[in-house]
């Protein structure tokens, strides 16, 4: 090579500078016989060679020297060679022409790849035949597909250059696909997906709900994310599910005074809707006369459809009842389900009395406990029911006489404890029972009280102060049964 006079060098490395004898390079007037010599004294071709390129045909520069296969510095632009043929942008080879290296022909031996394709090259030989799991191919790359799982090919390439002689190699190619999600999946309401990135069941995974399953299950909207770890290949997929609205019909309760009901059976991105009454069965908006039970199926543009079944109840003003349920001395269970058009919306107001406990309720059904009183005269209390269902309002009383005896009031062969809870003496109340024994038993079975019980029916006195405050155990027991209940002391 030859540099002086007006011109000047920028930039010169992985060259092949060769000659017979003498001046290898001259620059800046200063010969130089070797390569290194060169180097060190001009800065330039650090990396570069001096080697017999050996031409095999010297019109088309061809050789066939190792050396200089592969020897290139690397690109950063596609570049061709004199022939037209694509240089390696990291390997290409020293010289005019792109060529291929029998001697140094590989395919990089058995390889994974992380990646959901790769293509392989053979370069620019003359002739080249790719076998891959028994396929044949003559084209100069070919490029191996993954699927939704690790994938391993079989690849045997032969090639015959035109001066340089020819080559083959084998090897196993694994090519392990990305994490794979659709970017948007829909499901229809009450519908399941389930998310299966692709993979092997030896692999890792870390998903965005906490589970490291392979596959999950949503039945819900939102974004899942999942990375996966295959043969070392970490990948990462996200997906963001979309769900169908269900159709939901609510307030379906009306006064009569203000019939007809309107109800909307709307859903997003609705497109049909079928209500199996009413006066506009296929519309969104449909409205009602009659109480009764019905239908509405609403379909979306995703063709998800929900059906939704509801009655139409028509209301007039309640009429308040109270139904005493049972009564057992000083405890007693109320009940307002007997109030006419009463529903689960409408609103229930107790007042049981000064005293009771609890003194209000705004329960259905409600147990009272009255406070215990002289038997001889016992304390009365009006109890008072209002009803509001939103069409009227009603209120009822009616007047309670608790008797915390009340011994006619049980069963032939039972007792009963008043008062309870108690804090001093409390009264067992038997009826028509053979003699025994009364027993007070603590949690753990233990004996804490006793007294004898008397045949017939009586009333057997226990004073109880002396115990702790808590939860016992009543004990009734004659030759012929036994019979067992709860006691608070306060």
């Amino acid at each position: 090579m030859y540099v002086n006079g007006v011109w000047s060098l920028n930039a010169s490395d992985n060259n092949n500078f060769y000659t017979n004898g003498g001046t290898v390079v001259r620059f800046n007037n200063t010969n130089y016989s070797t390569v290194e010599e060169y180097a060190a004294g001009s800065g330039y071709d650090l990396n570069s060679i001096s080697t017999d390129p050996a031409y095999v045909d010297t019109l088309a520069c061809i050789t066939c020297n190792d050396t200089l296969d592969n020897a290139g510095g690397t690109a950063s632009v596609a570049m061709y060679d004199i022939d037209s043929n694509m240089r390696s942008t990291a390997t290409p080879d020293i010289g005019a022409v792109e060529w291929v290296s029998p001697a140094a022909f590989t395919l990089g031996g058995d390889s994974t790849y992380c990646a959901d394709e790769v293509t392989l090259e053979a370069g620019p030989a003359q002739s080249v035949t790719w076998s891959v799991n028994g396929n044949s191919s003559s084209a100069p790359t070919i490029t191996l597909t993954g699927g939704s799982e690790a994938t391993t090919y079989n690849v045997l390439v032969s090639i015959q250059t035109e001066f340089c002689g020819s080559a083959s190699d084998n090897a196993l190619i694994t090519l392990v696909p990305n994490a794979n999600l659709d970017s948007a999946t829909h499901i229809c309401a009450d519908a399941t997906a389930t998310l299966n990135p692709g993979g092997l069941t030896s692999g890792t995974y870390t998903w965005s709900t906490g589970a490291a399953t392979q596959t999950i299950v949503v039945d819900a909207p939102g974004v899942y994310t999942v990375t996966k770890d295959v043969l070392g290949c970490v990948s990462t997929a996200s997906t963001a599910v979309t769900q169908s609205e269900a159709v939901e019909i609510i307030g379906t309760e009306v006064c009569s005074d203000d019939l007809p009901l309107s109800l909307d059976a709307t859903i997003a991105n609705g497109t049909t809707y079928a209500w199996s009454g009413g006066a506009a069965p296929t519309n969104a908006v449909n409205t009602f006369n009659d109480a009764g039970a019905y239908t509405v199926t609403a379909t979306d543009a995703f063709g998800c459809s929900s059906v939704d079944s509801f009655e139409v109840v028509v209301l007039e003003q309640p009429d308040a009842v109270i139904s005493v349920v049972s009564n057992s001395g000083t405890i007693y269970i109320f009940d307002a389900s007997s109030s006419t058009f009463l529903t689960s919306s409408s609103s229930v107001s107790w007042n049981f009395g000064a005293g009771a406990s609890p003194a209000t309720s705004t329960n259905v059904m409600e147990t009272v406990t009255y406070p215990w009183s002289n038997p001889s005269n016992p304390a009365s209390y009006s109890v008072s029911l209002e009803i509001n269902n939103g069409c009227g309002v009603d209120i009822t009383t009616q007047i309670v006489a608790p008797d915390p005896l009340s011994v006619e009031d049980l069963a032939s062969g039972e007792f009963a404890i008043f008062p309870n809870p108690a804090s001093d003496v409390v009264t067992i109340a038997t009826k028509d029972m053979d003699a025994g024994s009364i027993f007070i038993l603590d949690m753990s079975g233990r004996t804490v009280g006793q007294a004898p019980m008397n045949a017939g029916s009586n009333n057997h006195e226990i004073n109880v102060s002396g115990l702790a405050a808590g939860a016992y155990i009543v004990k009734v027991a004659t030759d012929a049964n036994t019979q067992l209940k709860q006691l608070i002391v306060q």
